[in-house]
């Protein structure tokens, strides 16, 4: 599972600095779904989290705005599958 943390763009937010109420909860904007996941698969493969992201068989992931206060980046959960 992938889960992206996408800083908010400024127009999200009010003049007194609260978030609006109209700010979406989920990112639709770029960076593109594909693009991110791609890095994060080619980043494990070069940290040795496995061999090859063919490897690969089945992933979930999110991409949503970053609440106030919290840090823009991934997280991310594994899960080995057995045949």
């Amino acid at each position: 599972m992938l889960t992206f943390c996408i800083p908010r763009p400024k127009s999200h937010f009010r003049a007194n600095g609260m978030l609006k109420a109209t700010a979406p909860r989920f990112c639709k904007a770029k960076p593109d779904f594909d693009n991110l996941a791609k890095a994060v698969a080619d980043q494990l493969t070069t940290c040795g989290v496995w061999l090859d992201d063919k490897q690969v068989v089945a992933h979930d992931f999110v991409k949503l705005y970053a609440h106030h206060g919290e840090a823009a980046g991934c997280e991310i959960t594994i899960k080995e599958l057995y045949d």
